[in-house]
């Protein structure tokens, strides 16, 4: 009876031990690579341009009137 207890508790010794790795988490480093274009002005400016050309584009439609108008 004496073996079976010693032969059991060996075998969650090993267990916990072989498991012992697994357990804690190591969190990956950061790379510190960042974007290219990061913090820069044409973030900014090249949506407002295309934004600014639509509204232009779309809305002017006084030219086309005209243009027929004198034809």
């Amino acid at each position: 009876m004496k073996s079976v207890v010693f032969a059991i508790a060996l075998a969650v010794a090993t267990a916990s031990i072989a498991l012992a790795g697994s357990v804690t988490y190591i969190a990956p480093q950061p790379s510190g690579v960042e974007a290219p274009m990061a913090n820069t002005a044409t973030n900014w400016i090249i949506p407002l341009a295309i934004v600014a050309i639509l509204v232009l584009t779309l809305s002017n439609d006084n030219c086309i009137k005209r243009a027929n108008a004198s034809v």
